[in-house]
């Protein structure tokens, strides 16, 4: 499956974790211009390798 068709499930439901608990995204005005599917994957996936010791420079070339 494409991740693109998944955004829309992904929005509603960051929609609704904003409405339910504010206080997880205060400066979050609208989830689709701050969250994407690839972009969320991108960033969580440079996260984990920063958090597992990887090397800058190994980072900064797959994310290129």
């Amino acid at each position: 499956m494409k991740a693109s068709k998944l955004e829309t499930k992904f929005y509603d439901r960051l929609d609704q974790v904003k409405g339910d608990s504010p206080h997880l995204m205060p400066s979050v005005e609208n989830v689709s211009d701050e969250y994407g599917i690839y972009r969320s994957f991108w960033r969580g996936a440079t996260s984990e390798a920063v958090n597992a010791g990887v090397p800058p420079d190994v980072i900064d070339a797959n994310n290129k």
